[in-house]
């Protein structure tokens, strides 16, 4: 098998630590995306997300702590998204 296949099986990581990797130290990417939509396509609050996921998803106790952390992250990063260099990025909602 080659380099390429090998790179391919590897778990999405931020590198920072050699056990971390990203789906296990923020939420699901499933979550992670549905979070997002909503913030970005739809424009809600977070109070606005947490009632659309809880109607959705009504017995997940972990929805407070998962919004929560992805406004966190994502108020903590902003200086990131403002510095990089500028760069293609698609979504299906670009």
């Amino acid at each position: 098998r080659g380099y390429l296949a090998l790179t391919n099986q590897l778990k999405p990581s931020a590198e920072l630590r050699a056990d971390q990797f990203d789906e296990a130290d923020l939420m699901p990417y499933s979550r992670l995306q549905e979070i997002e939509e909503l913030f970005v396509l739809r424009k809600l609050s977070p109070e606005s997300i947490l009632g659309e996921l809880r109607a959705r998803y009504p017995d997940d106790t972990a929805l407070p702590d998962q919004i929560s952390r992805f406004f966190r992250l994502w108020r903590a990063n902003q200086w990131k998204r403002e510095r990089y260099a500028p760069s293609l990025h698609l979504e299906r909602y670009s």
